[in-house]
């Protein structure tokens, strides 16, 4: 499988769960925004939310996601790192209208954009 195909099973699925790693203990939320250029996958947040200090102090992180249509599982570990691209933002922004919406002016310089390097995947 590709780092398409994770992405493309993500999104049917609607959600991800992101888990964290901080002081040895994990933390776990639910995502929405995850986008694929070329071979890269990428998850959007915010810096004034907790997980955007966590991956900053410790970049490896676990995504979980279920595809209630034909359950099954897909789990991937790796590493997030920032991207500061304004060119990936702009894309981002287009295909999240909300994104537009949630950070238009001095708002825009808290959007947060990881780059995920993929260790390990699986499809169970």
């Amino acid at each position: 499988l590709s780092v398409k195909d994770c992405y493309e099973f993500i999104r049917e699925c609607g959600y991800l769960f992101l888990a964290t790693a901080v002081h040895n203990q994990p933390s776990l939320r639910p995502f929405g925004m995850i986008y694929a250029k070329d071979d890269t996958m990428f998850i959007v947040t915010d810096q004034r939310k907790k997980v955007y200090s966590e991956l900053k102090r410790n970049s490896c992180i676990a995504i979980a996601s279920y595809n209630q249509n034909i359950h099954k599982w897909i789990r991937i570990c790796g590493e997030a790192g920032e991207d500061c691209s304004s060119q990936l933002k702009q894309e981002l922004m287009n295909i999240y209208p909300n994104l537009k919406r949630a950070y238009q002016n001095e708002e825009e310089m808290y959007l947060a954009i990881f780059k995920l390097r993929i260790d390990d995947f699986s499809i169970m």
